[in-house]
């Protein structure tokens, strides 16, 4: 649903920038992005191949998660990449977790308009462990509890709750 040549328009007219996942619903899109990084990074020529990448590594929980994300300008292998609205960079992220040593390799396709490899990885990091939109209205839970207090309410106790919903429906005197 999110890897759309709408969305994109949308975004770019508001004057922000997108990372966008790329799956099997963009079957020739997310081909050519999985063979560029396949030759690209086999290649070892990072210059020729404008390659940028950053490396991350997490350990905690009895887990250790290594981040390799790479990010590309060239798209001149991409089908109709004229389509995608303020397109700059195609990128990779390849997550290593070793869980009770145990090691899986999760590897992830993006379409973006950022042109710097730290960026993208920040917010393919975002994308993933946020869960997309669980993850903004998790975040937006957060900005309520600790702006407005709400894990602090007793409201919850005796008639409380009851008299607040009631107050709330009748019209103010005010």
């Amino acid at each position: 649903m999110g890897c759309q040549t709408e969305i994109t328009e949308k975004v770019i007219e508001k004057q922000a920038d997108y990372v966008l996942a790329v799956k099997d619903n963009q079957k020739r899109l997310h081909e050519a992005i999985i063979d560029y990084f396949e030759e690209a990074i086999a290649a070892n020529k990072p210059g020729l191949c404008q390659l940028q990448t950053v490396e991350e590594t997490d350990a905690g929980h009895g887990r250790i998660e290594i981040r390799r994300c790479y990010l590309s300008t060239c798209l001149d292998t991409l089908p109709d990449a004229e389509k995608w609205k303020g397109l700059k960079a195609i990128g990779r992220v390849d997550s290593e977790r070793v869980i009770n040593g145990q090691t899986t390799l999760e590897r992830r396709h993006y379409i973006c308009s950022l042109a710097d490899v730290k960026p993208f990885a920040h917010a393919a990091r975002a994308h993933c462990t946020r869960g997309g939109i669980k993850g903004i209205e998790n975040s937006l839970h957060w900005v309520l509890d600790v702006t407005f207090r709400e894990d602090d309410s007793r409201i919850r106790k005796g008639y409380a709750p009851e008299t607040l919903i009631l107050s709330a429906n009748s019209p103010s005197i005010y």
